[in-house]
Formats: C-alpha cells, sequence, structure tokens
C-alpha cells in the first residue's frame, strides 16, 4: 500500500501489512483478537480484547498509534496480559547505517534512553525477505515517571 499525502510523511513511503500481537509474551493466540487500521489504513494489525484506540481519550503523536489496556481486574482473559499494558505503534525515519540489524539496535537505544534506561535484552532477532527486513523483540525495564518504585516491564518489537 502506499501513502501519497500523509501529513506527517515527507515522501511516498511503501508499507506493508504487519502483525504486531503475535509475538508477546506469553501469547496463546486469540480468535478474539480484532483487527485494526494503523495511520489511515496503510498498515493493519490486531489487538487483544480491551485494548482501545487512545486517541479516542487525548491526543496522540502523527507518528504514532497507542491502544491502552481497558481491561478490569475482575475480568479474565487467557493471552498472558494483565490490566496495565499498553501497545505502542511508532513510525521511525530510516538512519544512515550500513545494515538493517545496525539500524535496529540505532531505534532500540534510543528508544531505551527515552525510557531512562540503557540496559535491554534482545529476545528475538531475524533477518526476512532475503536481507530486507529486519524483525526484533527487545526486553527492558524502564522506571516510570523516573521512580523505580514503579518500575515496568518494556518489550520492544
Amino acid at each position: 500500500m502506499k501513502i501519497e499525502k500523509a501529513s506527517h510523511i515527507s515522501q511516498p513511503v511503501q508499507l506493508s501489512t504487519c502483525t504486531l500481537i503475535d509475538t508477546y509474551p506469553g501469547h496463546q493466540g486469540s480468535m478474539n483478537n480484532k483487527e485494526v487500521e494503523l495511520y489511515g489504513g496503510a498498515i493493519t494489525t490486531v489487538v487483544p480484547p480491551g485494548f482501545i484506540d487512545a486517541s479516542t481519550l487525548r491526543e496522540v503523536p502523527d507518528t504514532q498509534e497507542v491502544y491502552v489496556n481497558s481491561r478490569r481486574d475482575e475480568e479474565e482473559f487467557e493471552d498472558g496480559l494483565a490490566t496495565n499494558e499498553s501497545i505502542i505503534v511508532d513510525l521511525l525515519e530510516t538512519v544512515d547505517k550500513s545494515d538493517l540489524k545496525e539500524a535496529w539496535q540505532f531505534h532500540v537505544e534510543d528508544l531505551t534512553e527515552l525510557n531512562g534506561t540503557t540496559k535491554w535484552e534482545a529476545l528475538q532477532e531475524d533477518t526476512v525477505q532475503q536481507g530486507t527486513k529486519f524483525t526484533g523483540l527487545v526486553m527492558e525495564v524502564a522506571n516510570k515517571w523516573g521512580k523505580p518504585d514503579l518500575a515496568q516491564t518494556v518489550v520492544i518489537g
């Protein structure tokens, strides 16, 4: 799919369908996941039941799509998630690096630094489609609002 005139993208960009949720820890697969369109339909993914589009609640930057968990403690779900998760999809700019893995590491280090941590662990790394795409899954512990007593595990994919 091609974006011709998106306000936050200066030139047309080729985007393909992606699925984000199939790789989160504890995921058992769910027929209840719902497909959602991101960035005006340029990308699609699935989100678990109980997650709502944060843009219906607050302003979200043009480069992000955010889904927040609206589940309550008394609700039961068998997908390994609890009640405090958010799903954030962020468009990243191309960086001048020698290969896809190096570019991916650059972005991960930038995101973890923004989250207030420099320690992260790569859980999975894959080069796909004859070296034209690189995917990875990273876990870090970040202090919410900079407070160690509010540390959270963050998964970056």
